[in-house]
Formats: structure tokens, sequence, C-alpha cells
């Protein structure tokens, strides 16, 4: 049986002052951590490939943040859409994988694989 856990695409401004610089940031929950991508952009239903790079797991608690600043001075984030996700992850991000994303503006089949992502309906 497949588990239903939690999703969220944060917007991360690196600096309070250029908003201009900025990237998002992929958490998809994975036991008592986040497994965490980086976008440059919030993936588009049907759309094109985008670069997703892996980066370290994140604290549960961002799945549930309005918004924050980040730890050492590294800016803020803020939720762009969340949910729930079904399916697995596997045990290791270097797999491709795909599960189902249940969200309030983002609702597809996430793929990601080989440093890219993809949503599809």
């Amino acid at each position: 049986m497949q588990k239903t856990n939690r999703w969220v695409l944060l917007k991360h401004n690196e600096s309070s002052e250029d908003l201009l610089s900025f990237h998002f940031d992929l958490l998809i929950e994975d036991g008592l951590n986040c497994r965490s991508w980086r976008l440059s952009q919030i993936p588009q239903l049907n759309g094109p490939a985008l670069k997703i790079t892996s980066i370290a797991p994140h604290n549960l608690s961002w799945l549930d943040t309005a918004g924050r600043e980040v730890s050492g001075g590294r800016g803020w984030a803020s939720p762009v859409s969340s949910g729930f996700f079904i399916g697995e992850l596997p045990q290791s991000n270097d797999v491709a994988f795909q599960i189902k994303l249940l969200g309030e503006k983002l609702t597809g089949t996430l793929m990601i694989s080989k440093q890219q992502c993809f949503l599809r309906s």
C-alpha cells in the first residue's frame, strides 16, 4: 500500500536587498526529514523539463511554515504551493522516480530523473 505524505514548494529570496535574486526549493517529506531540490522556476503542467539540483535534507517544520528567515542569514523562504503526494521515494536521489502531487496550485505526476524534473497530467 502506498502512503500519503506532504510536500511544499518554497520561494527562497536570497537577500532582502535584491528581490530578483531567488530560486525555488522543492521539499518532499521522507521520514524524519524532507528530501530537497533546488529549481530555478516553478514546474509547469506538461511543460518542459527543468534542471533540478539535489540539496541537503530540510527539517519537517518547513512543510508547515507560512514563511520565515533561512538560517545563517541566507534570506527568506515562503511557500508557493503545497499539498500531499502519493507514491514511494527510492532509497537514493540518484534513482529516477515519480510521485503524484496533489496540491493547491500544482497537481500532477512529478518525475525526477537525471537532474531533471517534469510535471505531467
